[in-house]
């Protein structure tokens, strides 16, 4: 057990945040946060047949792993977008009514790179389900090559070609946790990949964050072809924890939904011109 303090120590700082030791490392995070929960290790004592060396060498690798990852990842886009306005874009069928806002930094997920009236500065992907070849699509990965950072998510399967710097190609882990520091911590998932890029979008610390295409519903934006649903009650349950991290974290990003329909009433909401002259709210 001594020797085990020496390279493991998880104590209270204060009342907001943990710090663990590990191998001469420190990190702090968020008191009850991933990894106040991942590191119970004691709780592998009780279960008969479990390796508790195994197990403490799988979390604090795991720890570690993701640490070193995201600090690649994210670190260096800290408070980039200060002052700006942010567009995060679903794919939900609300994105065919939303016409870009001028100086805006637009981030999508999955398939709306499709959507060529958008030109996005950073993409995300960790869902390959539906994709027939199970593999991230090349336009994906090369997509607006030098200009645009595609994240993608717990190591799936997907075409790099030769060199992965060559099209900002980054990677995250993510996992069911709320984390203030994502440089060395999961990000969200909760099923979905909007819930990573939310986040990633707070870290950037802009002025407003407009969500586009959640609808939480059947169907997808006309030009993104690969079929999108949400069930309602499980994307608004993630939806919900976003906005109580968010409205305590980062009070002073204004959030707004443009068109909702699952997300109505969550957020400030606006409605354009076009969606209301074809849509009955």
């Amino acid at each position: 057990m001594k020797l085990l303090r020496k390279v493991f120590s998880l104590r209270n700082e204060n009342r907001e945040y943990k710090v663990l030791w590990l191998f001469g490392i420190k990190f702090r995070f968020i008191r009850d946060s991933y990894i106040t929960s991942c590191l119970k290790l004691l709780e592998y004592f009780r279960v008969p047949g479990f390796s508790p060396v195994s197990s403490l060498y799988g979390q604090m690798q795991s720890v570690v792993h993701t640490a070193l990852l995201h600090q690649k990842s994210f670190s260096d886009l800290r408070y980039i977008n200060v002052g700006k306005d942010v567009v995060l874009c679903a794919t939900g069928p609300t994105l065919d009514y939303y016409s870009p806002i001028e100086g805006a930094v637009h981030i999508g997920v999955k398939d709306a790179f499709k959507i060529e009236r958008i030109k996005f500065d950073y993409l995300f992907h960790h869902d390959v389900s539906g994709y027939k070849s199970k593999i991230i699509p090349g336009e994906f990965i090369n997509y607006r090559a030098q200009d645009c950072i595609k994240f993608i998510g717990n190591s799936v399967p997907f075409l790099i070609g030769e060199n992965p710097t060559a099209n900002k190609i980054r990677f995250f882990n993510s996992a069911n946790t709320l984390n203030y520091q994502i440089d060395y911590l999961p990000l969200p998932d909760y099923g979905s990949i909007i819930f990573p890029a939310f986040f990633f979008a707070l870290w950037t610390k802009p002025k407003r964050i407009f969500i586009v295409g959640a609808d939480c519903s059947t169907g997808h934006a006309s030009g993104a072809n690969v079929e999108h649903f949400s069930d309602v009650r499980y994307a608004s349950g993630g939806w919900k924890l976003m906005k109580d991290f968010a409205d305590k974290y980062y009070p002073d990003v204004e959030l707004i939904s443009i068109n909702p329909v699952g997300l109505k009433g969550m957020f400030k909401d606006v409605y354009t011109n076009d969606y209301l002259n074809t849509e009955v709210l």
